[in-house]
């Protein structure tokens, strides 16, 4: 079969140190996968800010993903011309990632002197990624598929992160989505409601381009068997591999598991493991709830390592912050996904997770700000791995709906309706 051919703007995607990057990568992963070509144009490592993770450059590699890291733009003078030329080829100055865009763009148009690109993708945060996606697409008519991962601002993203849709931006941010809108073929988005939010406030009329596209989970990367989980363990073990940093927090769960504990009537075997960036931090937190025999706090691991962890587990915990609506698919949940784990996800009684669970089941979500809520959620798990049942939770449906398959196949439909 003849290969076909996609291009990756992707400033987040090697090497995968964050979770926008390993979103990225797994997207091109399953794509390569699926028989495409793809040329991923990524931002070279920022060595004063390594990432969250530990680079595992070897976990994505595929005979059909091709990295390019460009070289940054350095110096005022080619600054200055490369600022001088966005504001005459796309009608607006945008100085945010500047340096990265423009070695981006030359690359990519490099690349179409040899490669036939059935369409380009443009993969937020951050969002300069669009704009190199906007200077491609106008220069060469390629199909242009931009997704968002995120709103376009920190100063848009819902309360309590931002100010919400209205909130102001810069004016190059301002008129990128005008671009935006008018050039990209399709905008993707990892969730409807997502989509419904940030086409709130894009102009135009954006809904009509707008597809879900979700985070993909990918079991082949969860490389650790998971435990059956009928097999019942010496104590319940949940844990979190997730970040707490403000405005997620889990104090709201720390006080249900408090409840929790109080309400019954014998000891408990239970084990809390949670996985953090800045451990220490949340170490504090656990001792000034009194937590520290239950709930163990690690330091940073590799992505392949949390996987070996998640494989021990029986539950994921998944913390969202308290939000009126939940917008977001963390990229989290589908690392839960595909490690074949029931979730007691703690959001907003509106939004993208409580839906999915709903929808398909694979867990609990319960009010994230209710440790009443909380408590329930554990002792119904509780009981059914007394039981050896929580199979009854199991995330085959889910699995199902964030596949690679399901993913390909809607990425792949959307190519091809923009051709």
């Amino acid at each position: 079969m003849r290969k076909r051919s996609i291009l990756m703007l992707a400033p987040a995607s090697f090497p995968p140190v964050n979770p926008e990057a390993l979103t990225n990568m797994k997207l091109a992963y399953v794509l390569a996968k699926a028989n495409w070509q793809v040329h991923i144009i990524a931002r070279p490592p920022n060595k004063k800010s390594p990432g969250r993770y530990p680079a595992e450059t070897e976990l994505f590699k595929h005979e059909n993903i091709f990295i390019h890291s460009v070289p940054l733009l350095s110096g005022r003078p080619r600054l200055a011309l490369a600022a001088a030329q966005t504001i005459v080829r796309a009608g607006f100055f945008c100085k945010v990632g500047l340096n990265w865009v423009y070695p981006a763009v030359e690359k990519a148009l490099e690349l179409t002197k040899n490669v036939d690109f059935s369409a380009v993708l443009s993969r937020t945060t951050p969002l300069y990624a669009h704009l190199a996606g906007l200077l491609f697409t106008k220069k060469t008519g390629i199909p242009w598929l931009a997704n968002y991962a995120d709103p376009d601002a920190r100063s848009r993203y819902p309360e309590p992160y931002g100010q919400g849709p209205k909130g102001r931006v810069a004016p190059g941010t301002y008129f990128l989505s005008f671009g935006v809108s008018r050039y990209a073929t399709h905008l993707t988005f990892p969730s409807r409601f997502l989509a419904d939010y940030v086409c709130s406030y894009l102009p135009g009329n954006c809904r009509n381009k707008a597809s879900v596209i979700p985070h993909v989970a990918l079991p082949s990367l969860q490389t650790h068997k998971r435990i059956d989980t009928n097999e019942k363990m010496e104590a319940l073990t949940i844990v979190h591999t997730g970040s707490t940093r403000s405005p997620r927090t889990p104090i709201y769960f720390f006080s249900g598991l408090n409840r929790f504990l109080a309400s019954q009537e014998k000891p408990v075997k239970l084990k809390v493991i949670f996985c953090e960036h800045k451990p220490q931090e949340v170490r504090e937190r656990v001792k000034d709830f009194g937590l520290s025999e239950i709930v163990e706090v690690r330091d940073p691991m590799t992505y392949a390592q949390s996987g070996e962890l998640l494989a021990r587990a029986d539950i994921a915990l998944l913390l969202e912050a308290p939000m009126t609506e939940g917008v977001f698919l963390p990229s989290k949940f589908a690392d839960y996904v595909q490690a074949s784990l029931p979730i007691l996800a703690l959001s907003p009684t509106v939004g993208t997770v409580k839906s999915l669970i709903e929808s398909y089941g694979g867990g609990i979500a319960v009010d994230g700000s209710s440790p009443q809520e909380v408590a329930a959620a554990l002792e119904k798990l509780y009981t059914l791995w007394e039981s050896a049942s929580l199979s009854e939770m199991a995330v085959g449906r889910l699995l199902t709906y964030l596949g690679p398959s399901a993913v390909a196949t809607a990425l792949e439909d959307l190519i091809y309706k923009s051709q």
